[in-house]
């Protein structure tokens, strides 16, 4: 293979990945596959992804929890922006892109509760998974996995 080919293989390949570094969330409806999460506390949950255009997202969580709350969350903001506050709760969240594609969430909420998360979307867009870790004032820490199946 000539230096020339060489070098247009490798530019199609480091835009292949540059463009995978600014993915964000496929917008739409993702249902919580409780089975095959494992969270902080049992409940039923949906995720809309309102807007993510790679610059700012914007997303609404309707949440079932066990004791038979419903509880409405939204929240909007850029990506590495200022932590921004969630609209129906004390929490604040901020959001970066990170290697490969997904996406770092980090947040604070009472109690000094803090948490981070890893989320990525699957290759065909049908699954996305977060892997988090949730620290509390004492240090200690507890890690979750909320995996969630697209429905439209």
């Amino acid at each position: 293979m000539s230096v020339r080919p060489a070098l247009f293989v490798l530019a199609l390949q480091m835009s292949a990945a540059l463009a995978a570094d600014e993915a964000g969330f496929p917008q739409g409806l993702w249902k919580l596959n409780e089975r095959e999460s494992r969270t902080l506390a049992p409940k039923s949950q949906t995720l809309e992804i309102i807007n993510d255009d790679g610059r700012s997202l914007s997303f609404a969580i309707n949440e079932s929890r066990a004791d038979g709350t419903q509880v409405r969350l939204k929240w909007s903001g850029t990506y590495g922006g200022p932590p921004q506050q969630v609209e129906g709760d004390r929490l604040t969240l901020q959001v970066r892109h990170g290697p490969q594609g997904s996406i770092r969430i980090s947040g604070r909420g009472s109690g000094e509760i803090r948490f981070q998360e890893i989320c990525r979307v699957s290759r065909g867009g049908n699954r996305l998974e977060c892997n988090g870790t949730q620290t509390d004032r004492s240090g200690r820490q507890d890690h979750y996995v909320e995996t969630y199946d697209r429905v439209s």
